[in-house]
C-alpha cells in the first residue's frame, strides 16, 4: 500500500525523467552541427541553461505576486498577503536567483563552440516570451478600456505587472551578440588560412 506517494503522483513523476531526456536530446541535435563542439561540454551547457530557466521561473514566481500585492496595497489599501507569505515569496525568489547565478558561472567556463547553440536558444526563448507578454498586456489594457471602460477597481494591476515583466524580459534580451561573452573572431580572419600570394 502506498503511503508517501499516491498512484496519481507516481504516474506524474515517472514520465518526468523521460521528458527531460527527450528535451535535452532535441536541443542536442542542432548542437551537433556546430563546428568544434564537444558532446560532453554541450550537454553540460544544456543542463546549465535549463537550470537557469528554472531559476528565472522561480524568481518570477516569487517576484510577480509580491509586486502585485504591493501595488494593490498602495491602490486600494487592502493587504493581500501576510508577512509570512511575503517571506515565503522572498525565499522562493532568493533560491531562484542563487540557482540562476550558480549555473550561469558554470556555463561561462564552457567553451564557446559547445555552449553557443544552447545559449542562443535560452536567450531567444526568453526574448520571445517577453515580447509576447508585452503585446498581450498592451492589448488587454487597451481592449478592456475600449470595450468595458471600467471606472474603478484594481483590474489594471495584474495587466501593469505583466507589462512591466514583459518589458523587463525584452530589455534584458536585446542583443545576445553584444551581451554574451562569446569570443567570436573578426570577419577579416576568415582569410587567415588562405594561401599566401606568390611574390614576383
Amino acid at each position: 500500500m502506498l503511503t508517501t506517494f499516491s498512484a496519481a503522483s507516481l504516474f506524474t513523476f515517472i514520465p518526468l525523467p523521460i521528458a527531460i531526456m527527450m528535451m535535452m536530446s532535441v536541443v542536442l541535435i542542432p548542437c551537433l552541427m556546430a563546428p568544434g563542439m564537444k558532446v560532453g561540454s554541450c550537454m553540460k551547457a544544456i543542463y546549465c541553461y535549463m537550470m537557469q530557466a528554472i531559476g528565472v521561473a522561480m524568481m518570477s514566481a516569487g517576484a510577480l505576486p509580491a509586486v502585485y500585492g504591493v501595488l494593490e496595497k498602495f491602490s486600494t489599501g487592502d493587504e493581500r498577503f501576510s508577512a509570512e507569505m511575503y517571506l515565503a515569496l522572498l525565499i522562493l525568489f532568493s533560491m531562484g536567483g542563487v540557482t540562476y547565478l550558480l549555473h550561469e558561472q558554470v556555463a561561462e567556463k564552457i567553451d564557446d563552440a559547445s555552449r553557443r547553440v544552447p545559449a542562443l536558444l535560452f536567450w531567444y526563448s526568453f526574448k520571445v516570451i517577453g515580447t509576447l507578454i508585452t503585446l498581450v498586456s498592451v492589448l488587454s489594457f487597451l481592449l478592456t478600456m475600449l470595450l468595458f471602460r471600467p471606472l474603478e477597481g484594481s483590474w489594471w494591476l495584474s495587466t501593469i505587472v505583466m507589462l512591466l515583466y514583459g518589458l523587463l524580459l525584452a530589455f534584458c534580451t536585446r542583443w545576445p551578440q553584444s551581451s554574451s561573452s562569446f569570443r567570436t573572431a573578426p570577419i577579416h580572419t576568415k582569410h587567415a588560412h588562405s594561401a599566401p600570394k606568390k611574390r614576383k
